[in-house]
Protein backbone atom coordinates (compact mmCIF):
# COMPACT_ATOMS: atom_id res chain seq x y z
CA UNK A 1 0.00 0.00 0.00
CA UNK A 2 2.59 2.74 1.06
CA UNK A 3 4.09 1.74 -2.58
CA UNK A 4 1.12 2.38 -4.61
CA UNK A 5 0.80 5.88 -2.15
CA UNK A 6 4.11 7.16 -3.05
CA UNK A 7 3.65 7.04 -6.86
CA UNK A 8 0.98 9.79 -6.15
CA UNK A 9 2.58 11.84 -3.43
CA UNK A 10 4.36 14.01 -6.09
CA UNK A 11 0.93 15.16 -8.22
CA UNK A 12 -0.98 17.77 -7.44
CA UNK A 13 -4.42 16.07 -7.75
CA UNK A 14 -7.37 14.92 -5.50
CA UNK A 15 -6.48 11.72 -4.64
CA UNK A 16 -9.39 9.26 -3.66
CA UNK A 17 -8.80 5.45 -2.68
CA UNK A 18 -11.60 3.52 -1.65
CA UNK A 19 -11.86 -0.61 -1.09
CA UNK A 20 -11.84 -3.36 1.67
CA UNK A 21 -9.09 -3.74 3.77
CA UNK A 22 -9.70 -6.10 6.16
CA UNK A 23 -8.95 -3.61 8.89
CA UNK A 24 -11.28 -3.14 11.25
CA UNK A 25 -10.39 0.75 12.03
CA UNK A 26 -12.59 0.94 15.50
CA UNK A 27 -10.39 -1.38 16.88
CA UNK A 28 -8.10 0.75 18.80
CA UNK A 29 -4.81 -1.64 18.34
CA UNK A 30 -1.36 -1.07 16.67
CA UNK A 31 -2.63 -2.52 13.13
CA UNK A 32 -5.32 -0.27 12.82
CA UNK A 33 -3.24 2.92 13.92
CA UNK A 34 -0.44 1.82 11.35
CA UNK A 35 -2.88 1.56 8.79
CA UNK A 36 -4.51 5.13 9.73
CA UNK A 37 -1.15 6.75 10.40
CA UNK A 38 -0.19 5.41 6.94
CA UNK A 39 -2.70 7.45 4.71
CA UNK A 40 -2.58 10.58 7.39
CA UNK A 41 1.19 10.79 6.41
CA UNK A 42 0.15 11.05 2.94
CA UNK A 43 -2.12 13.27 3.70
CA UNK A 44 -5.26 10.91 3.23
CA UNK A 45 -8.13 11.21 5.77
CA UNK A 46 -10.89 7.92 5.90
CA UNK A 47 -14.20 9.58 5.29
CA UNK A 48 -16.37 7.09 7.23
CA UNK A 49 -16.38 5.50 11.14
CA UNK A 50 -19.18 4.08 11.46
CA UNK A 51 -19.45 -0.13 10.69
CA UNK A 52 -19.52 -0.88 7.23
CA UNK A 53 -19.93 -4.43 7.37
CA UNK A 54 -22.25 -6.25 9.80
CA UNK A 55 -22.89 -9.56 10.59
CA UNK A 56 -24.75 -11.64 13.77
CA UNK A 57 -21.82 -11.83 15.67
CA UNK A 58 -19.54 -8.48 14.64
CA UNK A 59 -20.05 -4.82 13.08
CA UNK A 60 -16.84 -3.68 11.88
CA UNK A 61 -15.58 -1.05 9.70
CA UNK A 62 -13.50 -2.66 7.11
CA UNK A 63 -14.47 -1.20 4.18
CA UNK A 64 -13.69 2.51 3.70
CA UNK A 65 -12.92 5.72 1.47
CA UNK A 66 -9.99 7.76 2.11
CA UNK A 67 -9.88 11.07 0.28
CA UNK A 68 -7.34 14.46 0.41
CA UNK A 69 -9.93 16.68 -0.53
CA UNK A 70 -12.98 18.09 0.54
CA UNK A 71 -16.49 16.27 0.10
CA UNK A 72 -20.27 17.18 -0.14
CA UNK A 73 -22.11 14.32 1.33
CA UNK A 74 -21.66 10.84 2.22
CA UNK A 75 -24.01 8.09 2.90
CA UNK A 76 -24.08 4.26 3.62
CA UNK A 77 -25.96 1.82 1.99
CA UNK A 78 -28.30 -0.96 3.86
CA UNK A 79 -30.36 -3.37 2.69
CA UNK A 80 -27.78 -5.24 -0.10
CA UNK A 81 -27.14 -8.83 -0.97
CA UNK A 82 -23.93 -8.61 1.28
CA UNK A 83 -23.01 -8.31 4.47
CA UNK A 84 -20.84 -5.32 3.74
CA UNK A 85 -22.55 -1.84 2.92
CA UNK A 86 -21.99 0.30 0.34
CA UNK A 87 -20.70 3.61 0.69
CA UNK A 88 -21.09 6.36 -1.25
CA UNK A 89 -19.44 9.92 -1.23
CA UNK A 90 -20.42 13.27 -3.17
CA UNK A 91 -17.52 15.37 -4.42
CA UNK A 92 -17.92 18.93 -6.19
CA UNK A 93 -15.21 18.02 -8.93
CA UNK A 94 -16.04 19.04 -12.35
CA UNK A 95 -14.85 16.65 -14.92
CA UNK A 96 -13.04 17.74 -17.82
CA UNK A 97 -14.77 16.67 -20.85
CA UNK A 98 -12.91 15.87 -23.74
CA UNK A 99 -13.66 17.97 -26.80
CA UNK A 100 -14.40 16.45 -30.65
CA UNK A 101 -13.17 19.18 -33.35
CA UNK A 102 -15.32 18.34 -36.60
CA UNK A 103 -15.11 19.90 -39.91
CA UNK A 104 -17.50 20.95 -42.17
CA UNK A 105 -19.17 22.99 -45.07
CA UNK A 106 -21.88 25.08 -44.91
CA UNK A 107 -24.18 24.64 -47.41
CA UNK A 108 -26.86 27.61 -48.49
CA UNK A 109 -28.75 29.04 -51.71
CA UNK A 110 -26.86 31.22 -51.89
CA UNK A 111 -23.55 29.38 -51.81
CA UNK A 112 -25.28 27.05 -54.39
CA UNK A 113 -26.49 30.05 -56.73
CA UNK A 114 -22.88 31.40 -56.50
CA UNK A 115 -21.54 28.01 -57.33
CA UNK A 116 -23.88 27.18 -60.32
CA UNK A 117 -22.90 30.44 -62.09
CA UNK A 118 -19.21 29.98 -61.20
CA UNK A 119 -19.27 26.73 -62.73
CA UNK A 120 -21.19 27.83 -65.87
CA UNK A 121 -18.64 30.45 -66.55
CA UNK A 122 -15.81 28.12 -65.96
CA UNK A 123 -16.95 25.56 -68.65
CA UNK A 124 -18.45 27.48 -70.67
CA UNK A 125 -14.54 28.75 -71.39
CA UNK A 126 -13.43 25.94 -71.30
CA UNK A 127 -15.32 25.18 -74.82
CA UNK A 128 -16.16 21.64 -75.95
CA UNK A 129 -12.91 20.69 -78.00
CA UNK A 130 -12.28 17.11 -76.25
CA UNK A 131 -9.24 15.43 -77.94
CA UNK A 132 -8.36 13.58 -75.49
CA UNK A 133 -11.50 12.32 -73.15
CA UNK A 134 -9.51 11.83 -69.94
CA UNK A 135 -7.17 14.83 -70.31
CA UNK A 136 -10.81 16.77 -70.54
CA UNK A 137 -12.35 15.00 -67.91
CA UNK A 138 -9.65 15.87 -65.39
CA UNK A 139 -9.73 19.55 -66.14
CA UNK A 140 -13.60 19.87 -65.58
CA UNK A 141 -12.82 17.88 -62.78
CA UNK A 142 -10.26 19.94 -61.31
CA UNK A 143 -12.56 23.37 -61.83
CA UNK A 144 -15.51 22.11 -59.96
CA UNK A 145 -13.36 20.72 -56.96
CA UNK A 146 -11.63 24.42 -57.25
CA UNK A 147 -14.84 26.15 -57.31
CA UNK A 148 -16.78 23.87 -54.84
CA UNK A 149 -13.71 24.76 -52.18
CA UNK A 150 -14.00 28.44 -53.09
CA UNK A 151 -17.71 28.55 -52.68
CA UNK A 152 -18.28 26.17 -49.40
CA UNK A 153 -15.56 26.74 -47.32
CA UNK A 154 -14.38 24.52 -44.54
CA UNK A 155 -15.45 25.33 -41.36
CA UNK A 156 -14.03 23.80 -37.65
CA UNK A 157 -16.16 23.15 -34.50
CA UNK A 158 -15.61 21.81 -31.05
CA UNK A 159 -18.10 19.45 -30.11
CA UNK A 160 -18.00 18.43 -26.16
CA UNK A 161 -20.07 15.48 -24.95
CA UNK A 162 -23.25 15.72 -22.84
CA UNK A 163 -24.47 13.41 -20.74
CA UNK A 164 -28.00 12.56 -21.22
CA UNK A 165 -28.65 11.71 -17.41
CA UNK A 166 -30.18 13.17 -14.20
CA UNK A 167 -28.44 15.87 -12.33
CA UNK A 168 -28.01 13.57 -9.22
CA UNK A 169 -25.80 11.00 -11.06
CA UNK A 170 -22.20 11.40 -10.08
CA UNK A 171 -19.48 9.79 -12.32
CA UNK A 172 -19.13 6.87 -10.68
CA UNK A 173 -22.74 5.72 -11.73
CA UNK A 174 -22.65 6.85 -14.93
CA UNK A 175 -20.03 4.73 -15.42
CA UNK A 176 -21.68 1.48 -13.54
CA UNK A 177 -24.87 2.21 -15.89
CA UNK A 178 -22.34 1.88 -18.93
CA UNK A 179 -20.74 -1.35 -17.47
CA UNK A 180 -24.59 -2.50 -17.09
CA UNK A 181 -25.41 -1.82 -20.56
CA UNK A 182 -22.44 -3.73 -21.63
CA UNK A 183 -23.40 -6.42 -19.55
CA UNK A 184 -27.01 -6.22 -21.45
CA UNK A 185 -25.43 -6.36 -24.82
CA UNK A 186 -23.49 -9.66 -23.39
CA UNK A 187 -26.48 -11.17 -22.26
CA UNK A 188 -27.40 -13.06 -25.63
CA UNK A 189 -23.72 -14.23 -25.74
CA UNK A 190 -22.83 -15.95 -22.13
CA UNK A 191 -26.83 -16.93 -21.56
CA UNK A 192 -25.57 -18.96 -18.59
CA UNK A 193 -27.59 -19.10 -15.21
CA UNK A 194 -24.29 -17.86 -13.16
CA UNK A 195 -24.27 -15.30 -15.82
CA UNK A 196 -27.72 -14.32 -15.48
CA UNK A 197 -27.61 -14.40 -11.88
CA UNK A 198 -24.50 -11.59 -11.83
CA UNK A 199 -25.97 -9.18 -14.13
CA UNK A 200 -29.12 -9.14 -12.46
CA UNK A 201 -27.42 -8.90 -9.24
CA UNK A 202 -25.67 -5.67 -10.47
CA UNK A 203 -28.79 -4.17 -12.10
CA UNK A 204 -30.60 -4.49 -8.35
CA UNK A 205 -27.22 -3.01 -6.49
CA UNK A 206 -27.09 -0.26 -9.66
CA UNK A 207 -30.68 0.67 -9.05
CA UNK A 208 -30.37 0.58 -5.06
CA UNK A 209 -27.33 3.26 -5.32
CA UNK A 210 -29.38 5.40 -7.75
CA UNK A 211 -32.00 5.75 -4.98
CA UNK A 212 -29.50 6.48 -2.35
CA UNK A 213 -27.80 8.97 -4.65
CA UNK A 214 -31.17 10.63 -5.87
CA UNK A 215 -32.35 10.84 -2.27
CA UNK A 216 -29.03 12.71 -1.27
CA UNK A 217 -28.99 15.53 -4.01
CA UNK A 218 -33.04 15.76 -3.28
CA UNK A 219 -32.31 16.34 0.13
CA UNK A 220 -29.59 18.84 0.10
CA UNK A 221 -31.23 20.96 -2.78
CA UNK A 222 -34.01 21.52 -0.42
CA UNK A 223 -31.65 22.38 2.94
CA UNK A 224 -29.56 24.89 0.75
CA UNK A 225 -32.89 26.42 -1.17
CA UNK A 226 -34.00 29.93 0.39
CA UNK A 227 -37.44 28.94 -0.40
CA UNK A 228 -37.87 25.18 1.05
CA UNK A 229 -41.88 24.95 0.30
CA UNK A 230 -41.47 25.96 -3.29
CA UNK A 231 -38.35 23.96 -3.97
CA UNK A 232 -40.55 20.67 -2.78
CA UNK A 233 -43.49 21.51 -5.04
CA UNK A 234 -41.12 22.16 -8.00
CA UNK A 235 -39.24 18.57 -7.12
CA UNK A 236 -42.88 17.26 -6.30
CA UNK A 237 -43.66 18.32 -9.85
CA UNK A 238 -41.13 17.16 -11.87
CA UNK A 239 -41.21 13.95 -10.32
CA UNK A 240 -44.94 13.16 -10.96
CA UNK A 241 -44.79 14.51 -15.00
CA UNK A 242 -47.00 17.82 -13.45
CA UNK A 243 -44.64 20.39 -15.01
CA UNK A 244 -46.10 23.19 -17.57
CA UNK A 245 -44.70 25.15 -19.78
CA UNK A 246 -44.96 28.86 -18.54
CA UNK A 247 -45.64 31.96 -20.41
CA UNK A 248 -42.80 34.35 -19.57
CA UNK A 249 -43.40 36.11 -22.97
CA UNK A 250 -45.52 39.21 -20.99
CA UNK A 251 -45.17 42.82 -20.68
CA UNK A 252 -46.97 44.96 -17.89
CA UNK A 253 -47.38 48.61 -18.56
CA UNK A 254 -47.35 50.51 -15.42
CA UNK A 255 -47.08 54.70 -14.07
CA UNK A 256 -43.73 54.63 -14.38
CA UNK A 257 -43.07 52.42 -17.48
CA UNK A 258 -43.36 48.66 -18.57
CA UNK A 259 -42.40 45.77 -16.68
CA UNK A 260 -41.11 42.19 -17.33
CA UNK A 261 -39.94 39.92 -14.29
CA UNK A 262 -41.47 38.51 -11.97
CA UNK A 263 -39.78 39.70 -9.25
CA UNK A 264 -41.15 43.58 -10.35
CA UNK A 265 -44.51 42.60 -11.15
CA UNK A 266 -44.87 40.53 -7.85
CA UNK A 267 -43.69 44.68 -6.22
CA UNK A 268 -45.92 46.07 -8.54
CA UNK A 269 -48.96 44.45 -7.57
CA UNK A 270 -48.01 44.89 -3.35
CA UNK A 271 -47.78 48.50 -4.40
CA UNK A 272 -50.79 48.61 -5.63
CA UNK A 273 -52.83 46.83 -2.63
CA UNK A 274 -50.64 48.06 0.00
CA UNK A 275 -51.73 51.86 -0.98
CA UNK A 276 -55.77 50.79 -1.58
CA UNK A 277 -56.73 52.51 1.41
CA UNK A 278 -54.24 55.66 1.12
CA UNK A 279 -55.63 55.93 -2.29
CA UNK A 280 -59.04 55.66 -1.85
CA UNK A 281 -58.98 58.42 1.01
CA UNK A 282 -56.49 60.31 0.19
CA UNK A 283 -58.94 63.05 -1.34
CA UNK A 284 -60.41 63.15 2.15
CA UNK A 285 -59.57 65.60 4.84
CA UNK A 286 -59.22 63.98 8.60
CA UNK A 287 -59.96 66.87 10.88
CA UNK A 288 -62.71 67.43 12.93
CA UNK A 289 -64.06 70.66 10.98
CA UNK A 290 -63.85 68.50 7.43
CA UNK A 291 -66.15 65.71 9.44
CA UNK A 292 -68.85 68.17 10.39
CA UNK A 293 -68.89 69.82 7.18
CA UNK A 294 -69.02 66.84 5.32
CA UNK A 295 -72.58 65.65 7.67
CA UNK A 296 -74.43 68.97 7.39
CA UNK A 297 -73.67 68.66 3.76
CA UNK A 298 -74.87 65.24 3.21
CA UNK A 299 -77.19 64.51 6.30
CA UNK A 300 -80.05 66.46 6.64
CA UNK A 301 -80.74 68.53 10.02
CA UNK A 302 -83.06 67.94 12.74
CA UNK A 303 -85.15 70.22 13.39
CA UNK A 304 -86.58 69.32 16.93
CA UNK A 305 -84.10 70.11 19.79
CA UNK A 306 -83.38 67.94 23.09
CA UNK A 307 -82.45 68.77 26.39
CA UNK A 308 -82.45 67.47 30.00
CA UNK A 309 -84.13 68.62 32.42
CA UNK A 310 -84.04 67.44 36.30
CA UNK A 311 -87.38 65.59 37.31
CA UNK A 312 -88.21 64.67 40.76
CA UNK A 313 -89.31 60.86 40.68
CA UNK A 314 -91.76 61.30 43.58
CA UNK A 315 -93.63 63.40 41.41
CA UNK A 316 -93.31 62.98 37.94
CA UNK A 317 -96.35 62.37 35.97
CA UNK A 318 -96.85 59.51 34.42
CA UNK A 319 -97.38 59.19 30.63
CA UNK A 320 -100.78 59.38 29.30
CA UNK A 321 -102.07 56.36 28.06
CA UNK A 322 -101.55 55.77 24.49
CA UNK A 323 -97.54 56.64 23.90
CA UNK A 324 -94.99 54.58 23.43
CA UNK A 325 -92.40 55.51 26.02
CA UNK A 326 -93.09 54.62 29.47
CA UNK A 327 -90.49 55.81 31.97
CA UNK A 328 -90.48 54.23 35.98
CA UNK A 329 -89.13 56.55 38.35
CA UNK A 330 -85.91 54.54 38.49
CA UNK A 331 -84.87 55.07 35.20
CA UNK A 332 -85.95 58.94 36.10
CA UNK A 333 -83.88 59.21 38.91
CA UNK A 334 -80.85 57.65 37.02
CA UNK A 335 -81.45 60.72 34.20
CA UNK A 336 -81.66 63.52 36.97
CA UNK A 337 -78.39 62.32 38.77
CA UNK A 338 -76.65 62.09 35.62
CA UNK A 339 -77.55 65.67 34.57
CA UNK A 340 -76.71 67.14 38.19
CA UNK A 341 -72.98 65.92 37.30
CA UNK A 342 -72.72 67.27 33.95
CA UNK A 343 -72.95 64.00 32.07
CA UNK A 344 -75.83 64.78 30.12
CA UNK A 345 -75.19 68.58 28.40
Amino acid sequence: MEDVLSKFAGCNKSIVICGDFNINILENNSNSSRFLNLFKSFNLSNVFTEPTRVTPTSATCIDNIFCNCDYLDKAIVNYLPSDHSGQTVFFNFKAALEKTQIQFRPITLGKLTKFNSNLQNRLDVLGHNIEDANKFYDKVFSIVLNEFNICFEKKSKNIFPKFVFSDWATTGIRISRERLYELYGLKPLFNTETFNKYVNKYSKLFRNICKVAKALYISKKIKSADNKIKTVWKIINSETGRNKVRNTDYLLQTSHGPINSDKEVAQEFVNFFTNIPHKITETLNSSPKASIALLKENVPGCPIKFEFKHINPMTAVLPKKGTTNIFCQNELYIYSESGKKGLFA
